[in-house]
């Protein structure tokens, strides 16, 4: 039996990884034991324990105390300390991370230096901005690790282009999170805070850095949100630091003012069944996250891109998302053009629900069926 340390310090991180964590459970639990270790970089009831209770999800095995630095550098190389010791308590033959956040280089530092494979899910994505941490963060990952799981062709590529010369281990799995959006869809859950809400509505998120740290686009972000206002109800679950933006540009009266506009939703962050129920209800997704723009694909829904930029350019090729950035005019000239997205579109670019399966009989040593 092979040990797996699944390391998820992140919301999108815990829902990832329930792909892998119910297929071990339901088919390799005598083949795979699988310890979870938390980073405790976003622990919160709010941004992780939600949603270990509302997916029916095992608590970590171990949570760490998040480090208190003023440095991005000395958190990481903490938050590296920390994992390595785990590491070297647990024991696993394999550290399994996933995506982009600090958690996912801490660890996969920590286990490339204590000579532990790494498995990486939802490798060889790239947005081609060496300024964005995400960026940096997804690069040295891949480059440190020995299984890489693919979510599409195109990450499969630059994976295969990029590791030429290394004996690594790539696999193009399909997407743990179309798994999950198979599985949990007859669990989705209307949010009680939107027991007013009447449909059409836009799904809107925003929480990157990049569009909440510059005060002018900040601004131009809520001239979108002001712009979507026009056409219909827009559903915000805030998070709490575009709350705090909020505040801190507008003042706290008249903040609180804007927050109070027609057909204007503005919720508390919310779990994966609330976002599942959201995603199958709304008209259209305008959002800065990653995961958000792929998932509403998932539902069929058209997607309008808070950024320049996306690390799922299939998403914009095959015309289910257009990049707008925070301009208000492109995001009129985009309403326009959106349509519904075709499901078979979505089968042939991120595989057909089975990703876990093919990651765990990759990490046990067997070639998926």
């Amino acid at each position: 039996m092979k040990k797996i340390m699944t390391v998820v310090g992140a919301r999108p991180q815990i829902i990832k990884s329930a792909a892998i964590s119910r297929c071990i459970q339901n088919a390799y639990a005598t083949s795979l034991n699988e310890v979870v270790l938390h980073t405790g970089q976003h622990y919160s009831d709010q941004l992780s324990a939600l949603h270990y209770n509302q997916m029916g999800l095992r608590q970590p095995d171990v949570i760490l105390s998040p480090a208190v630095h003023d440095s991005a550098v000395k958190r990481m190389a903490d938050m590296t300390s920390k994992i390595a010791d785990c590491i070297s308590d647990h024991k696993p033959d394999i550290v399994l991370v996933y995506g982009d956040t600090d958690s996912t280089l801490a660890a996969a530092l920590a286990a490339n230096m204590m000579g532990v494979k790494i498995a990486h899910v939802e490798a060889g994505l790239r947005s081609h901005r060496s300024d964005m941490p995400e960026e940096r963060n997804r690069i040295l990952t891949d480059q440190v690790s020995d299984y890489l799981f693919a979510p599409t062709a195109q990450a499969t590529r630059q994976l295969q282009y990029e590791l030429r010369d290394r004996q690594v281990t790539i696999v193009q799995s399909g997407d743990v999170m179309l798994d999950n959006a198979l599985y949990y869809k007859a669990h989705a859950q209307k949010p009680v805070e939107l027991t007013a809400l009447s449909e059409p509505f836009v799904l809107f998120t925003a929480h990157r850095a990049a569009t909440m740290d510059d005060r002018a686009t900040f601004m131009q972000m809520l001239a979108c949100v002001e712009e979507l206002l026009k056409h219909s109800n827009v559903v915000w679950p805030m998070h709490p630091r575009a709350h705090a933006q909020l505040e801190r540009y507008l003042g706290a009266d008249q903040a609180k003012e804007w927050l109070n506009q027609t057909h204007l939703f503005c919720i508390e962050p919310i779990g994966y069944l609330d976002t599942l129920w959201c995603l199958a209800h709304a008209s259209l997704v305008c959002t800065d996250s990653g995961g958000l723009q792929k998932e509403a694909a998932f539902f069929g829904k058209p997607v309008l891109i808070l950024r320049d930029e996306t690390e799922w350019n299939e998403l914009v090729e095959n015309g289910i998302a257009v990049l707008i950035g925070t301009n208000s005019n492109l995001l009129k000239n985009a309403l326009l053009q959106l349509s519904q997205t075709d499901g078979s579109v979505i089968t042939s670019l991120f595989g057909s629900g089975q990703a876990a399966d093919i990651i765990c009989q990759t990490l046990i040593g067997k070639t998926a069926s």
